[in-house]
C-alpha cells in the first residue's frame, strides 16, 4: 500500500514539475528506478512471482525495490519544485537552505559532461562545473 501511495505522490509531483516548466531529465530517473529495483531483486524475499534468466523474482523484493527507487525519484522531483518556490524561510537555516537549493539549481541547470560531441572525463567535467559555480558566487 505504501508503494502505491508513494508512486501516486510521484505522479502528482511530476505533473507539478511539468506545469511549473521545470527541466527534468527523465532518462536518469528511469535508470534509477530500473537499477535500484533490479539490485533489490538480487536478495529475494516473500512470495515467488516467477523466474527470469535464473533470477527469482519475489513480491517482497520487487516492492522493496520500487519503494527505494520511489524515494529517490520523489526527492529529486521535490527538490526541483522546492527550488522554484518563493517560500520565505526565516533565519540562518532558511538562508542556508536557500543557498543549497540555488547551488543545486546551478549545478543541474545544464549538461556539462558533453563537450562538443565528445564525452569528457566525468570527474574532470564535475570539477570544471563546480569551479564555474564557485567562481560565479565569489565574484
Amino acid at each position: 500500500m505504501k508503494v502505491i501511495i508513494l508512486w501516486s505522490l510521484i505522479f502528482v509531483l511530476a505533473i507539478t514539475c511539468i506545469a511549473l516548466k521545470r527541466h527534468i531529465r527523465w532518462l536518469p530517473l528511469l535508470l534509477v528506478i530500473v537499477m535500484v529495483t533490479f539490485f533489490s531483486l538480487l536478495s529475494p524475499e516473500g512470495k515467488l512471482l516467477g523466474e527470469f534468466l535464473g533470477l527469482h523474482i519475489t513480491l517482497g523484493a520487487l516492492l522493496s525495490g520500487l519503494f527505494r527507487s520511489g524515494i529517490l525519484v520523489f526527492l529529486q522531483l521535490f527538490s526541483k519544485i522546492a527550488i522554484s518556490s518563493k517560500i520565505p524561510l526565516p533565519g540562518k537555516a532558511g538562508k542556508f537552505i536557500k543557498a543549497v537549493f540555488a547551488d543545486y539549481e546551478k549545478l543541474t541547470s545544464e549538461k556539462f559532461l558533453l563537450k562538443g560531441k565528445k564525452l569528457k572525463g566525468i570527474m574532470e567535467a564535475i570539477d570544471e562545473r563546480l569551479l564555474t559555480v564557485w567562481n560565479e558566487e565569489n565574484l
